[in-house]
């Protein structure tokens, strides 16, 4: 009978057992009739510690054959399939990072409206930065550099001295912050 949706339905099954390699499970189905944690036609998964592993997720039934080189154990499909590496992240100064134009991953970008609370002062109101990222031949790891060129404040202001022995101001001058060598 097929399905309202066009294909046949789908048979259910239990998972019975969950291997971490394929050899554990192929040393206890080798067992025969001694081994009784699965039965025979019953489902087991394999689930490895290394989640990359090719045969993580894969499912086995377990056949009659126990004297094969997989101890009967039928392969069936896969339902997990490896995970994909983490990128890994690193800090590095703009003027390393704004010259790697070679990479075909290459950004930069400013924010020029830092004056609205970001930064204060009279000049360098951008924020810059610069990142590339850069892939092994296999696409399988990969490095993201990113490098912030972050303005220092400057504040222009004017600053008045008073005597303690005269009755005014005795001097009068503007005045800027310099940056921090």
């Amino acid at each position: 009978m097929y399905s309202f949706y066009g294909g046949r339905p789908g048979a259910p099954f239990v998972i019975t057992k969950a291997f971490e390699t394929v050899n554990d499970m192929v040393e206890a189905f080798s067992e025969g009739a001694n081994y009784t944690d699965v039965h025979y036609d019953e489902y087991v998964i394999i689930n490895t510690v290394d989640k990359n592993d090719s045969t993580n997720g894969a499912i086995y039934r377990r056949g009659y054959n126990f004297t094969d080189e997989m101890g009967g154990a039928e392969y069936i499909g896969t339902i997990v399939g490896p995970a994909g590496p983490a990128p890994s992240f690193e800090m590095e100064e703009y003027n390393v990072v704004v010259n790697k134009t070679d990479s075909p991953h290459y950004t930069t970008g400013e924010l020029t409206e830092v004056n609205q609370g970001l930064v204060s002062g009279e000049k360098n109101h951008s924020i810059k930065w610069a990142s590339y990222t850069i892939k092994d031949e296999n696409s399988t790891d990969s490095v993201a550099y990113i490098g912030f060129q972050i303005p220092y404040p400057y504040f222009k202001f004017n600053v008045q001295t008073i005597s303690p022995y005269s009755s005014g101001p005795t001097a009068s001058r503007n005045a800027s912050s310099e940056p921090f060598k």
